[in-house]
C-alpha cells in the first residue's frame, strides 16, 4: 500500500480544483452538547478547523470523541449547539445526507458495507453515474478505479463487498468519500487495523490531500501518531475541552495527562501457575470458504495452564481463522482441537463455552455486542443463552441485572443499565465483553486484538485482569498486531506467515528486526542470524 513519490505526486495532479476545495472545506461546532438517558455525553464542546488542516481530536474511552463527530457527520443530533461547513450554516438538526452534501465524510471506527452487494456497488450506492434510467457501470468502475490508485489501494471490484476484512472496509469507505468528492474528511481511529507500513502511506495520503485544501479531523489514542501528522490538537475528556494544542507545543506526556487527568500505572506481571496442557491444535488444517480466507495448513499449538500464548504476524494470515477453529465457528478438514484433554471437534460454540472455553472476538460490535440490546443484556447473554436460573421460561431479570451491574462496574463502564450498547464507545464496550467473558472464570480464552481501538487506562485494565486469569491458572491465547501488548503479555509468541505457524520466540529474545522476518516468511533460523 506505500505509495511511490510519483503515486503521491499524482494524488496530488489528480484532485479536483484547491480553490473549489478549499471553498467548501474547514468547519466549526459551536456549544455542542448531547445527553444519552441519564448520561450527560458532551458539555458545550466547541471545535474548529481551517481549510488544508490535519486537526486530531484525542481523550479516553468514553470523553465524547466519537459521539462529536457523528454529530458533524448528521448521524446523532446535538440537544444544543450550531454546526457551520465551508462557511455555511446547518440547519439545527442536520440529515446525513445534509452534512454529506456540506462535504462531509465520515470513515467510522468500525466500517461496515451494505452485504449482497459488490465492492463496486458499495463504492456507487446512493449515487451511481446512470443515463436514462441505466446504471453506467463501466463509468462507476472507472472513477473509483482512478480514486483507489491515487490512494495506493487495490480491489476486486466484483467480490461480495462482505468478504472484506476490516482494514479493507476502512479503505473502500476512503474511495467512497473521496469518490464523493467529500471536504472534510472525519476519520475515527483509522489506524486500528493498520499495519505499521499501512499506517504511514495513510499519513502520506492525508497530508496531499489537506495540501488540496480538504481538512482532516482525526481521532486517535495513539499520541506519536499525533505528533507525526497533526497541525493542532483538541483533548477532550468528561465529553469537555479540557486543551487545545498547536503543533510545536505538543508533547506526549503533557496530552496523555490531559487525556487522562491522573497516571496510570503499567499493570504488575503476577506470577504464572505451572499445569496441564489447557488448549491442544494438533495438525489443524481448514479451506477457503470464501473470498478473503486464509487456510490454515497443520497447525500444532498448546496453550497450557497460567500461560499466556501470543499470536503474531501481519494481519489476515490466519490468526481470525485459527481463533475461528477454536471457538467451533469454522470447521477445519484436517486435525483436532481439544480442550482439557478431550477433543471438542464435534461440539458446537455453545457446547465449548459450557466446557470453559471464552472469547474476546476482534469486532466487538458485529461479534462482542449486541447494539440495540441494554447492556444488562448484552453482559447477561451467555447465561440467558445457556438457560442459568430460567424456570418455566421465566429469566431470572432482577438477578441477571444485578450481576450485570458488578460487572460493568468492576471493568469502569459507565452508563445505566438499560442504555443501548450502540451508545457506549468503542473502547467502553470493549470493557464490556472482556469483563463479562472473564467474569465467567473460563478455563480456556482466546482473546483477539483485545486493546484494539483503547484508551491508555482501558489498556492498563484489560492487560491487568489477563494477567489475573494467567495467575488464576487460566491458559490465554492472544491474537495481535501490537507487538509490544504481546512483549508485555505473553509467556511466548508463535507467528504466522500464509496460515502457517512459521516460528515462534520469548519475548525479549528476538528484536523487532528479527520478529520482522518471521511475519515476512522468513525462517526462524534466519530470523536469529
Amino acid at each position: 500500500m506505500s505509495p511511490s513519490l510519483a503515486e503521491s505526486r499524482g494524488v496530488r495532479e489528480a484532485g479536483a480544483d484547491a480553490p473549489a476545495i478549499r471553498e467548501r472545506a474547514g468547519f466549526r461546532l459551536d456549544e455542542i452538547w448531547k445527553r444519552f438517558g441519564a448520561l450527560q455525553v458532551l458539555r458545550g464542546v466547541s471545535l474548529a478547523a481551517q481549510p488544508g488542516e490535519l486537526h486530531a481530536l484525542v481523550g479516553e474511552n468514553g470523553a465524547g470523541k466519537t459521539t462529536l463527530v457523528r454529530i458533524l457527520a448528521g448521524l446523532e443530533q446535538a440537544d444544543a449547539g450550531a454546526i457551520e461547513v465551508g462557511g455555511r450554516a446547518l440547519s439545527t438538526h442536520p440529515t446525513p445526507r445534509e452534512a454529506r452534501d456540506a462535504g462531509v465524510g465520515l470513515v467510522p471506527q468500525h466500517c461496515e458495507v451494505v452485504p449482497g452487494l459488490s465492492v463496486l456497488e458499495n463504492v456507487a450506492l446512493g449515487g451511481e453515474p446512470a443515463r436514462l434510467g441505466v446504471i453506467r457501470t463501466g463509468e462507476a468502475r472507472a472513477a473509483a478505479e482512478a480514486v483507489a490508485q491515487r490512494l495506493g489501494f487495490a480491489f476486486d471490484w466484483s467480490a461480495p463487498a462482505e468478504s472484506l476484512g476490516l482494514g479493507q472496509r476502512q479503505r473502500l469507505e476512503f474511495v467512497r468519500l473521496l469518490w464523493r468528492e467529500a471536504s472534510v474528511l472525519v476519520l475515527d481511529e483509522p489506524t486500528t487495523v493498520l499495519t505499521t507500513a499501512e499506517v504511514q502511506a495513510l499519513f502520506s495520503v492525508l497530508r496531499v490531500l489537506a495540501d488540496e485544501g480538504r481538512t482532516i479531523l482525526f481521532i486517535t489514542h495513539k499520541l506519536e501518531e499525533v505528533r507525526q501528522i497533526a497541525d493542532n490538537v483538541t483533548v477532550l475528556r468528561g465529553g469537555s475541552v479540557v486543551g487545545r494544542v498547536a503543533r510545536a507545543e505538543i508533547d506526549i506526556r503533557e496530552l496523555a495527562r490531559l487525556m487522562i487527568g491522573d497516571v496510570v500505572t503499567r499493570p504488575t506481571r503476577l506470577a504464572a501457575t505451572t499445569a496441564e496442557t489447557r488448549l491442544r491444535l494438533t495438525g489443524v488444517s481448514t479451506r477457503a470458504t470464501g473470498t478473503g480466507d486464509r487456510p490454515l495448513h497443520e497447525i500444532d499449538l498448546e496453550v497450557s495452564s497460567g500461560e499466556i500464548v501470543g499470536v503474531a504476524g501481519v494481519e489476515g494470515n490466519g490468526q481470525a481463522e485459527l481463533c475461528e477453529v477454536i471457538l467451533g465457528l469454522r470447521r477445519q478438514t484436517d486435525g483436532s482441537v481439544e480442550i482439557d484433554g478431550t477433543c471438542v471437534d464435534d461440539l458446537s460454540p455453545a457446547e465449548r463455552r459450557a466446557r470453559g472455553l471464552s472469547s474476546v472476538p476482534s469486532d466487538r460490535l458485529l461479534e462482542g455486542v449486541d447494539g440495540q440490546a441494554p447492556l444488562w443484556e448484552n453482559v447477561a447473554a451467555p447465561a440467558i443463552a445457556a438457560g442459568e436460573g430460567v424456570r418455566l421460561g421465566v429469566i431470572p431479570r432482577r438477578r441477571l441485572r444485578a450481576r450485570a451491574q458488578q460487572v460493568l462496574g468492576d471493568a469502569g463502564v459507565r452508563g445505566a443499565l438499560d442504555l443501548p450498547a450502540r451508545a457506549l464507545s468503542g473502547g467502553n464496550i470493549q470493557r464490556l465483553v472482556v469483563g463479562r467473558e472473564l467474569a465467567a472464570q473460563p478455563r480456556v480464552l482466546v482473546a483477539a486484538h483485545p486493546t484494539r481501538g483503547v484508551d491508555v487506562r482501558g489498556i492498563a485494565f484489560i492487560h491487568r485482569r489477563l494477567l489475573e486469569m494467567r495467575a488464576a491458572g487460566c491458559a490465554i491465547l492472544v491474537a495481535s498486531a501490537d507487538l509490544d501488548e504481546l512483549a508485555a503479555l505473553a509467556d511466548r509468541v508463535v507467528v504466522m506467515f500464509d496460515g502457517r505457524i512459521v516460528g515462534g520466540y520469548v519475548p525479549g529474545e528476538l528484536d523487532a528486526t528479527g520478529i520482522g522476518m518471521l511475519m515476512t516468511g522468513t525462517g526462524l533460523a534466519e530470523a536469529r542470524a
